[in-house]
């Protein structure tokens, strides 16, 4: 009876951390939105032309930026390996069909008919920066992280064993592929996000060793609670705007980059884990149906923010014209989002079931 009710609490805690995945990954979506939204006052995003600076915005950009993402690879490790460990993925073709379907259809299909399309109207590129940009996909504006972590998950299933069995064999293999990625990056052209997946996968491995402490029955990152994590990171992030403007010497620089993003991963993981445990957001109808959509939404919202940039750049306050921009995003690509999910087509060209 106690192994069985063991069980029974362990499906549970299972069940529970899938579910807090989704609330995790929802909000990061939204932060992605937030994200890009404000990255004009940085002054080197879009137009890099804001017509009123905002220093205020220019430090949201930077702090959102600092972890974003990277938690977002972070818990996609975290759910790769808790689909390894529950014995999915067993084919290994079988697994590259899956994420073909699920990250370079709806790349393909973005990119055509939206997001190459809208950039080319502000921008202009010529044919060859148009090729290298989006058919070898160096750099693909917002759909770069969709080959990104195609890549990810493609290198990271056949290293499986060691990524999950053995720690010093998973630190060695991340820190030597985010090593490939940095020197990769620098000499040669970023050819389907390859350089970059290298370097991110050091937050994928993260992810993997917090499901496989999971499934040990070491807790919920609990040795490390929430508010210890929220310190750290703002004593790391404000110790690397020190550093960003004060040293210039680009390996410390790079170091306390990495430091900053892999505890700032940790930290928005860890936290909105934890809200999603005292947060009724199941029950929620708009919050459930934005994680439905969140993929659509990552998928069109970034030309949302160019268009209006252009209309409201310097005609009303930073901050109003950052909340238009958020709020016209979000509305605007889950509004295409709903009207794509109608179909079944359209629905498996944007990645969906």
């Amino acid at each position: 009876m106690d192994k069985l009710s063991e069980q029974i609490d362990e499906d549970l805690e299972n069940k529970q951390m899938i579910q807090n995945c989704v609330f995790i990954k929802t909000n990061l979506m939204l932060l992605v939105v937030l994200g890009h939204s404000v990255n004009f006052w940085r002054g080197d995003w879009f137009t890099g032309n804001p017509l009123i600076p905002s220093m205020g915005l220019t430090f949201l950009s930077k702090w959102v930026n600092s972890f974003h993402v990277y938690a977002f690879t972070l818990v996609s490790g975290y759910l790769f390996a808790y689909k390894m460990s529950a014995g999915g993925y067993v084919r290994y073709c079988a697994f590259f069909k899956n994420k073909a379907k699920r990250l370079l259809v709806p790349y393909v299909f973005s990119a055509l008919v939206w997001v190459v399309p809208i950039s080319q109207y502000f921008f202009k590129w010529n044919r060859t920066t148009l090729f290298g940009k989006y058919v070898l996909c160096e750099s693909p504006s917002q759909l770069w992280f969709l080959w990104m972590l195609f890549d990810i998950f493609i290198i990271a299933w056949p290293l499986w064993k060691w990524l999950s069995g053995n720690v010093m064999k998973g630190i060695g293999i991340s820190v030597v592929l985010y090593c490939i990625g940095v020197f990769g990056y620098k000499l040669m052209p970023n050819l389907f996000c390859i350089w970059i997946a290298c370097q991110y996968m050091i937050f994928f491995f993260i992810g993997i060793q917090i499901k496989t402490y999971h499934c040990k029955g070491t807790g919920r990152t609990k040795e490390i609670c929430c508010w210890s994590w929220l310190i750290i990171y703002i004593f790391v992030f404000s110790l690397d705007m020190l550093i960003e403007q004060n040293i210039k010497i680009r390996g410390v620089s790079a170091v306390s980059k990495l430091i900053t993003h892999i505890v700032g991963a940790l930290m928005a993981y860890t936290t909105l884990d934890n809200l999603a445990r005292y947060v009724k957001w199941e029950k929620n109808n708009l919050f459930v149906k934005l994680s439905k959509y969140s993929m659509p939404i990552y998928l069109f919202h970034e030309q949302f923010i160019y268009i209006l940039v252009i209309l409201f750049n310097g005609r009303v306050n930073p901050w109003i014209n950052a909340v238009i921009n958020f709020g016209g995003a979000v509305i605007g690509s889950f509004t295409i989002s709903r009207l794509f999910m109608r179909s079944k087509i359209m629905r498996f060209l944007i990645g969906e079931k």
